[in-house]
């Protein structure tokens, strides 16, 4: 067991099975197979894409599906085809993302859709950006526009006519970032600021003009750190850049917190209250030479280092939920190597 230094309070145990490994890239959570546990996608790079199942105490079970053979960099789950189950949307580097449709049982077939063929992709996040009930995609995308790609409530795809931005984009997060009622999006870029995209309601989006931050921001995090009742961002940053926070004036303009928060490679983040204090922490995704690190939020957006170096492996992604329904809020991370489940003992 790892404990805490500074928090004695919170600790951490490496759960003794794994969720398998090899070179894994991104990862989602939703129950895939109806039984009212969660589960977990895992996009592989040069691998197929892995399902597997939780019990609801901490452990997984492999599905054996072994989906697509692409170099899979993120996904993103919903029910695309209007069938009321959890469908999977890839976004895939060099290739072409794809849909992968749930039959229900928590096995997945391959919609026969290509979408932006021959695009390098990094992420990819979904929501309903024009409004009309069903589930969008927005793909952030390496060395050109960011591709939004509008349902059509049956599943199938057709990518908007404008594109958002001209940016390497390494993540997209919608979120409802002016307080209008429909989804905008937060822009991670690589080797220049970050955009923010205001979504008119009808999936079209105008540059805000923002530019945030300076660094490599490989993951993008937005929750309400200082509680004020607005999405703040938190900037996951590569390249031995600082992690950034960003407080939202409730009108999608962002000023910076002025924190500088380690300085590793990180890549991913998520967002729960780690302590059980009421407020949002952040457990960071990093590279094995940094370890990943929890933030601990004081509940007004100032955040301080939990001293918890879980993991030495080359974090590529990182998801928070209650694993073992123990109450508390654990992390599945996924690695370039064995992918863990870290166990909140708090």
């Amino acid at each position: 067991m790892i404990s805490a230094h500074a928090h004695a309070d919170i600790q951490f145990q490496l759960s003794p099975r794994a969720v398998g490994g090899g070179h894994s890239e991104g990862v989602a959570l939703a129950d895939l197979n109806g039984d009212g546990y969660i589960d977990a996608f895992i996009a592989q790079a040069n691998a197929p894409n892995e399902v597997w199942f939780g019990s609801g105490n901490g452990h997984f079970d492999n599905s054996n599906q072994a989906l697509g053979n692409a170099y899979s960099r993120g996904v993103a789950l919903a029910d695309f085809d209007g069938d009321s189950d959890i469908d999977a949307f890839v976004a895939n580097y060099g290739s072409h993302s794809t849909v992968w449709l749930n039959d229900g049982r928590g096995k997945f077939s391959n919609s026969g859709l290509e979408l932006g063929v021959g695009v390098i992709s990094w992420d990819v996040d979904v929501g309903d950006v024009d409004g009309d009930g069903d589930v969008d995609a927005v793909v952030a995308n390496h060395a050109g526009s960011n591709d939004v790609w509008l349902n059509d409530g049956a599943g199938g795809f057709q990518r908007a006519a404008a594109g958002v931005g001209d940016s390497d984009s390494w993540d997209v997060v919608l979120a409802d970032l002016d307080g209008d009622g429909d989804l905008d999006i937060y822009e991670g870029n690589h080797g220049q600021p970050n955009y923010v995209w205001r979504n008119d309601g009808k999936g079209e989006f105008t540059d805000t003009g923002l530019r945030l931050g300076e660094y490599y921001t490989w993951g993008v995090v937005i929750a309400d750190f200082n509680g004020d009742g607005y999405p703040d961002a938190f900037d996951a940053n590569w390249s031995n850049g600082p992690n950034q926070v960003w407080f939202n004036d409730g009108k999608g303009g962002f000023r910076d917190s002025t924190l500088k928060l380690g300085r590793a490679d990180s890549e991913a983040g998520a967002a729960a209250d780690f302590d059980a204090d009421g407020d949002v922490d952040v457990f960071v995704a990093n590279s094995a030479a940094d370890g990943n690190r929890l933030w601990l939020n004081d509940g007004r957006g100032h955040f301080s280092d939990g001293a918890l170096p879980l993991g030495k492996a080359d974090s590529k992604d990182i998801v928070a939920h209650d694993f073992d329904a123990d109450g508390d809020a654990d992390v599945l991370v996924v690695n370039d190597g064995e992918n863990q489940i870290w166990l909140n003992t708090r």
